[in-house]
């Protein structure tokens, strides 16, 4: 009795009422109970015990004490009427009544905060929840109810006692769940022991006191997980308390420790508590004999476990972790235990939880297009008290989130611009954007991209040299949505006995110097896009080979005999007709029908003159970043030049032209005179012609033709790319003076 009437207790939040034998009561103290006046003026209008608490009908208070042992809580419509005038809305039971015999034979009544409340009572501006442990809603403050209509917010004052899932989403369990199975998967992963300790010895609390043992060893917490584990025998009491907590604090009070984990005080349950907090408590007892207690902190995980098994866990969203913590045993007052193994484990920071923020990112269903970042109470001691019930503070995030949304978004943009820029810097074949330019021609490429691209059908790109069909199959991969790689192969730039090997590849000793087995280029366009450039120069019989690949959708490996399914979307390009080709039986016209599902024509420059200026900007941009110049632009009389040029190299050639004036300019404009169009510049200078005049091939003679076929090691598409004329004027010019590449090369002309 006299703990009870302390000064220090009285003054605490406690109403103290004298009870008669009938239950009626009589304040003892004027205190100012000043967080809920409220409650004073109820106890005062009801007057008795029995109709202000939970108590078993009887004639005497005495009697009904001894029919009801359980805690005695304030009835719930009184609880109601307390709490709604501060804004609480919950079923959980509020005032506790604790009796005390007197001398004259009436009870001393201590009522209390139930030990939920005092801590959170003038939360700021946080939504605040209560929540059990089935994942119903138990209760919250009136902050959850901002912005409703009256129906709304009566909808959710009746929701309480029902499922958080019918109104937020993730609910704190489904979280916890979904984390635990996480965990679960790399709970025994990546451990390293830092120390360990198999020495025998006995701890025997005979003080009135806690008792503390550090292990002689730190643990950064902020980079490491941690494991903490002792094995022992039970003599006496309630075994061994583990303890994790920065040094300073360690063989402190114990109610300062960072994580501590252990049997309850004189119950049959397991307790985490966080700086003397209850964060988990779950019903379990010590079995006889030796036992290993492991305490364990990973990531946001805490955990107890007992003989390998958890016994008791939580989720921390708030979790705690310092660079200088130390590890102990405690034991309690009349605690005796002989410990036989001590062993403490670390590893790396195990990121397993969906965000760094502190907690979980939770959304209400009611509050549409809004972001709450959910938290445990950094005090939730009512655990102690309702061990169903946990309490989580929610932050709304939504501006926060929007304007993380907002830079990730700008990031990416940004991010893909450098790459884009990259590519274009580092790529001799990005010759420029077939976007680029508004004409009449250039939008029709757009339009028809736009329409194939998802499309799997085989796609043919016909135009002469230059006008961007490299260009054109890269985004017609990019938009097609496959998740496979962009894969090149240019048939003009390869001998014709090697096309069949880099296509469909080979096995190890397929043929003399296969040493290895060779992935070919349909494999590494597997759920990807295959672009076969020049497709024109593959000789007959590997067509007869590709027409076969493409009817079955299965290669084999030269020299190989398993079949390989195929998924690539296949793009094919050529800078001559090859209907053309196909009556100088120069290609099969069984497999044009095979590649020309649909069929892109890629107009000349000269064609589509009127998007020069855009492209001009465009290089510029490009190359005064690689030049490190800052040129801004360039003359009329300079883009009248380029419109009045017949592009035989079209933009690749347009590209170059600018490159070489810009070289030549020392203003900031590119002028007329810096553009220099020197037509033919790699023919032999009898062969030059001038400006807008057509080349006159028909004067070449057979010794021209020759010296250009030696220059190029007779590949066709080359010489006629330098003339800026087709292949199959080339062959005409060939057939009229009884020149044969092929047989040519194969005497060793060439």
């Amino acid at each position: 009795m006299e703990n009870i009437l302390q000064p220090e207790i009285i003054n605490q939040e406690n109403l103290f009422y004298k009870i008669d034998p009938k239950g009626f009561i009589e304040p003892l103290f004027d205190n100012p109970f000043y967080h809920l006046p409220i409650a004073k003026t109820i106890f005062a209008r009801e007057k008795n015990i029995f109709s202000l608490f939970s108590l078993p009908e009887a004639s005497t208070v005495n009697e009904a004490l001894r029919k009801f042992r359980g805690p005695i809580y304030l009835k719930s419509t009184f609880s109601a009427e307390i709490l709604h005038h501060l804004g609480y809305y919950t079923n959980i039971p509020y005032l506790l009544l604790h009796t005390y015999n007197m001398e004259d034979g009436t009870l001393l009544g201590k009522v209390s905060l139930g030990k939920y409340l005092p801590n959170i009572n003038f939360t700021n501006n946080n939504i605040i929840l209560y929540a059990d442990t089935k994942d119903r809603l138990r209760g919250f403050n009136n902050k959850l109810l901002r912005g409703l209509s009256k129906r709304e917010a009566d909808t959710i004052r009746n929701s309480v006692g029902s499922s958080l899932h019918d109104f937020m989403d993730p609910t704190p369990l489904s979280m916890q769940e979904t984390y635990f199975r996480k965990i679960d998967a790399v709970a025994d992963k990546e451990w390293n022991t830092t120390y360990i300790s198999e020495e025998k010895f006995e701890i025997k609390n005979m003080s009135d006191a806690f008792t503390f043992m550090k292990i002689p060893v730190s643990v950064d917490t902020e980079a490491s997980d941690v494991r903490l584990s002792v094995s022992c025998s039970i003599i006496n009491g309630d075994g061994p308390i583990l303890s994790i907590a920065p040094n300073e604090l360690i063989s402190s009070n114990s109610d300062n420790h960072t994580y501590q984990a252990g049997k309850s005080f004189k119950e049959e349950s397991f307790t985490i508590k966080h700086n003397g907090n209850f964060l988990k408590v779950t019903q379990g007892s010590l079995p006889v004999g030796k036992i290993t207690l492991t305490l364990s902190i990973a990531d946001k995980f805490i955990s107890l476990s007992m003989n390998n098994k958890i016994a008791a866990r939580y989720y921390d969203p708030d979790i705690e972790r310092n660079c200088d913590n130390g590890l102990q045993i405690m034991t309690r007052p009349g605690t005796n235990i002989i410990v036989d193994k001590i062993e403490v484990q670390i590893r790396p920071v195990l990121k397993m939880a969906d965000d760094d923020k502190g907690g979980s990112l939770v959304k209400l269903n009611h509050l549409p297009g809004r972001v709450f970042l959910l938290n445990r109470f950094h005090n939730i001691a009512f655990t102690s008290t309702f061990k169903d019930v946990l309490g989580f503070a929610l932050t709304d995030v939504s501006e926060i989130e929007q304007r993380a949304i907002l830079y990730r978004n700008r990031y990416r943009q940004e991010k893909k611009k450098r790459e884009e820029l990259k590519t274009m810097l580092t790529s001799p074949t990005q010759i420029g954007s077939p976007f680029i330019g508004s004409s009449k021609e250039t939008i029709s490429i757009r339009e028809k991209i736009n329409l194939v691209s998802a499309s799997p059908a085989p796609i043919l790109l016909e135009g002469a040299t230059g006008t961007g069909k490299d260009v054109i199959a890269r985004i017609i991969h990019e938009e097609s949505g496959r998740d496979g790689l962009f894969v090149k192969i240019d048939c003009s730039a390869l001998p014709s006995e090697l096309i069949e090997s880099e296509l469909f590849g080979h096995e190890r000793g397929a043929f003399t110097g296969a040493t290895e087995r060779k992935i070919g280029r349909f494999e590494q366009a597997q759920n990807g896009t295959i672009f076969i450039d020049e497709i024109s120069n593959i000789p007959r019989n590997v067509q007869a080979k590709l027409l076969n690949v493409l009817q079955d959708m299965t290669i084999y490996r030269l020299g190989g005999t398993t079949p390989i399914p195929l998924n690539a979307r296949l793009v094919t390009a050529s800078n001559v007709p090859l209907k053309s080709l196909i009556t100088q039986g120069l290609f099969r016209e069984d497999l044009l029908f095979r590649i020309n599902v649909i069929t892109i024509q890629l107009p000349s420059l000269k064609d589509r003159v009127e998007d020069i200026p855009e492209l001009c900007t465009h290089f510029l941009k490009q190359l005064n970043h690689s030049l490190g110049r800052s040129i801004k632009g360039l003359t009329a009389e300079a883009y009248q030049k380029l419109i009045s040029y017949s592009w035989p190299g079209n933009i690749r050639e347009l590209r170059n032209i600018i490159q070489k004036a810009m070289l030549f300019t020392s203003g900031d404009m590119i002028t007329e005179e810096s553009i220099q169009l020197e037509e033919g510049e790699n023919i032999p200078a009898s062969l030059r012609r001038t400006k807008r005049e057509n080349y006159h091939l028909n004067t070449m003679s057979r010794n021209n033709w020759m010296e250009l076929l030696k220059k190029h090691n007779g590949l066709v598409s080359k010489v006629a790319e330098e003339l800026g004329a087709t292949r199959k004027t080339c062959y005409r010019n060939f057939k009229k003076h009884n020149i044969i590449p092929e047989d040519l090369r194969k005497q060793g002309y060439l």
